[in-house]
């Protein structure tokens, strides 16, 4: 018995310091899924310099980490982390 576990996926900048960009959390429970992908998209402090087309809009009007920590931390609460 497998139970309830959260898988994240993570994208972040290329950059030598590298910055979350992206972060989804799917949520399984004995390997099916029961929630989600929930999905952020995170504004970085710097804008990477190579992104694909159209990412670099999408990025610079997201939320930044201050402003999504909080319901990531939320999302992770009731799983273990995978």
């Amino acid at each position: 018995m497998i139970g309830r576990v959260a898988v994240v996926g993570i994208d972040v900048s290329g950059r030598a310091a590298p910055q979350i960009t992206e972060l989804a959390v799917l949520h399984l429970d004995d390997g099916v899924r029961v929630r989600g992908p929930l999905v952020w998209l995170v504004q970085p402090g710097r804008m990477p310099g190579r992104l694909r087309m159209g990412r670099r809009a999408e990025l610079a009007t997201a939320p930044t980490w201050p402003e999504v920590a909080g319901q990531v931390a939320e999302a992770l609460a009731v799983s273990v982390v995978a």
